[in-house]
């Protein structure tokens, strides 16, 4: 008899999901193990003696939507664990289940709407306020999301939270994003006020001659000193197969009058080399970074190859150093297997200076290197 109600239910629902009535609800989901091989870490250089560390971790994601034509909602849930954390034998104490996303979206007039809820800030390209994807975990707020979608966007967040205490939280946190598009021309504007931290500053994209061109510019102060963060970057397609690119950021140091610039939720995996040694949970109130890289990236099919250098030196002045923090090589092949499957492999190898040994500690003989082998798995269930 039990058999036979779970059958009913089942088969209830499957039918519930293929009328027209819940033709606006979608399901999808995300499953990714990477498995890492790192000798040094972000926080410290390997020591001579040193043995890699193996490790894998998992996320598993599932997502659901549904939109009608006054509203939208989403539901993202999420388990981020390492391998072995949990016993065979798990009593489901481990806490590694998470609602990554929980929100919903009002249309309170044409163009007009509120998004309040667990969300994903997205904005540009992630220097300031991204989801750090690349994160198994990945960054989500609470906060409440006033848009307006028009000739000029406009984007109001305010969050106030009572959780303060908790690592990487904060009390309060309100930003404003304007952006536009001109002829040839697309501009952003972005203040940020994250607990008393102010980020004010703006993006502009183009192209000139066939080469895409972005520059960033953030001045940030805490009421006493100020900092700044200024970026450029760009692309070009040198033929159906080959795309080159390079960027330059300077980010100010920790000085007299000078404020060491902080990405605040930046996606900075992104940017500063993959074996994150600048700016993930690290490198804060320290020497500043001016980072040139240069990359080269290969497409054929189902195939994508792309190697990046970086070149890494100091903002501010090092006595009795010379500021170079050293330089990084970053590979990486992604295969696309089928349309939901994807792997992605990678290498990187930083060569160390005696200015960031003396920084994060650690030898700078020793070798610091970093692999990964990933797959992700992005199924349509409906």
């Amino acid at each position: 008899m039990k058999t036979t109600h779970a059958q009913f239910a089942i088969t209830a629902f499957l039918a519930i999901l293929t009328t027209d009535v819940c033709g606006q609800f979608s399901m999808q989901g995300e499953f990714r193990p990477r498995t890492e091989i790192r000798t040094g870490t972000k926080d410290a250089l390997a020591l001579i003696d040193d043995a890699s560390i193996v490790s894998t971790s998992q996320r598993t994601r599932l997502n659901l939507h549904y939109k009608t034509k006054d509203y939208t909602m989403k539901i993202a849930m999420q388990d981020v664990r390492a391998w072995g954390s949990a016993s065979t034998l798990n009593n489901g104490g481990n806490n590694n289940f998470d609602l990554h996303e929980a929100w919903a979206e009002v249309k309170l007039k044409d163009k007009l709407f509120l998004k309040s809820g667990r969300q994903e800030l997205v904005y540009d390209d992630q220097r300031i306020l991204g989801s750090v994807g690349w994160a198994q975990q990945a960054r989500s707020h609470d906060l409440n999301l006033l848009k307006y979608q028009g000739k000029v966007n406009f984007h109001l967040g305010i969050a106030y939270n009572s959780g303060n205490n908790i690592p990487g939280s904060y009390e309060s946190m309100h930003f404003l994003w304007l952006q536009k598009d001109f002829s040839k021309i697309k501009m952003s504007a972005l203040y940020l006020n994250r607990d008393g931290l102010l980020t004010m500053g703006s993006r502009m994209k183009t192209k000139i001659k066939g080469m895409a061109l972005n520059m960033n510019f953030y001045s940030q102060s805490n009421g006493v000193e100020t900092g700044s963060l200024f970026g450029l970057d760009g692309g070009h397609k040198l033929n159906d197969n080959f795309n080159s690119a390079f960027s330059y950021e300077m980010q100010t140091g920790d000085a007299t009058g000078k404020l060491a610039f902080s990405p605040v939720f930046g996606t900075n995996h992104k940017f500063n080399g993959h074996m994150d040694y600048f700016n993930v949970g690290n490198h804060t109130n320290s020497v500043g970074l001016k980072d040139l890289a240069v990359s080269l990236r290969y497409r054929m099919k189902d195939l994508s190859f792309k190697g990046t250098f970086h070149k890494f030196e100091a903002y501010t002045d090092m006595p009795g150093l010379d500021g170079d923090l050293g330089s990084e090589i970053d590979l990486s092949i992604v295969y696309t297997f089928t349309k939901d499957v994807t792997f992605k492999l990678g290498h990187s190898i930083y060569m160390p200076t005696e200015s960031m040994q003396s920084l994060i500690g650690g030898d700078i003989n020793s070798p610091n290197n970093w692999s990964y082998l990933m797959l992700v798995i992005k199924p349509t269930f409906f």
